[in-house]
């Protein structure tokens, strides 16, 4: 239910606000402990998923360096016994 409430400024003035709605500390403070936890858990995963990711692709970078590089032995042997 909205209350009449006060601020005070920085010059020390207090200021009422009326309609003014309250919340308590645990109420907020919780759910928002919780919320950091699940998205640094979710942030978690998504740094593991990213090192898989980068592995798989120099992995998948040196296959492709090596294929080119058997390519081209087998084109000089093929020069070589001239076909």
């Amino acid at each position: 239910d909205p209350i009449d409430s006060s601020i005070t400024l920085a010059d020390g003035k207090t200021v009422s606000v009326p309609g003014t709605l309250n919340l308590s500390y645990a109420t907020l403070v919780v759910p928002l402990i919780k919320s950091v936890q699940e998205l640094k858990a979710d942030n978690d995963n998504l740094r593991a998923m990213l090192e898989s990711i980068k592995a798989s692709n120099e992995n998948a970078q040196r296959l492709g360096s090596e294929v080119e590089q058997l390519r081209k032995e087998l084109q000089e042997l093929k020069k070589a016994q001239g076909k």
